[in-house]
């Protein structure tokens, strides 16, 4: 799966001269996605050298996430969604291989080495059935990647990309089930509150801008 982010992209630049058109990235749109991210995904896989398609999964996931309100089952509900779509996905293409931009943390905060589970991660631990699943750059961190996108010349939004769930706005809708009238306010609201804090030159001073829905108790 290609979310245009800088594991994704950073991985797809080191693939695409080898792999040239036998290595396809395959973007998900769910209704989880912030406003106009799939240009910058575009953007990203064009960047990269690599040949992409989107895979649209709206009611995919409406009807898995219907009424569900904790944020670890949503994790687990999407990771579900996700597999079987880029199992699809591969099967049309005849693909035999699905190659992810895990890192070290994600196979960490999903206990995949041994220790406590503190969340799921949508790339971490699927079943893809016959499909090969490889993780290339699953030993480095945030930024180890970061340092090697910039050395690989990526653009800078690239390499200076805040980090975003996978589940995306699923998660940033908190304590209710994320229904696309919700999913449009957050995603609203979060492009007004960058779009602020970019004209005041504050926003690369943060770590990650987490704009969220949170339901009244």
């Amino acid at each position: 799966g290609f979310s245009g982010g800088v594991d994704s992209t950073t991985l797809s630049a080191i693939l695409a001269p080898v792999l040239k058109d036998r290595l396809l990235a395959v973007a998900i749109d769910g209704g989880h996605l912030r406003e106009r991210e799939m240009v910058e995904i575009r953007y990203h896989a064009a960047a990269a050298g690599v040949p992409f398609s989107i895979t649209f999964g709206n009611l995919h996931f409406q009807w898995a996430l219907e009424g569900v309100t904790d944020a670890e089952e949503k994790r687990l509900r999407f990771k579900a969604v996700y597999a079987k779509l880029l199992m699809h996905e591969a099967k049309v293409i005849g693909a035999s291989a699905i190659i992810q931009g895990t890192l070290a943390p994600d196979r960490i905060e999903s206990g995949a080495t041994g220790g406590a589970l503190i969340k799921s991660h949508h790339n971490v631990g699927l079943d893809f059935g016959d499909l090969a699943q490889i993780h290339p750059i699953d030993h480095l961190f945030k930024y180890e990647v970061r340092a090697l996108a910039k050395e690989l010349g990526l653009p800078e939004s690239v390499w200076s990309r805040q980090p975003f769930p996978g589940p995306g706005l699923f998660i940033r809708v908190v304590g209710t089930p994320p229904t696309p009238d919700k999913l449009e306010i957050v995603r609203w609201a979060d492009a007004r509150v960058r779009a602020i804090l970019e004209k005041h030159n504050a926003y690369r001073d943060l770590s990650q801008l987490v704009v969220a829905y949170v339901a009244a108790n």
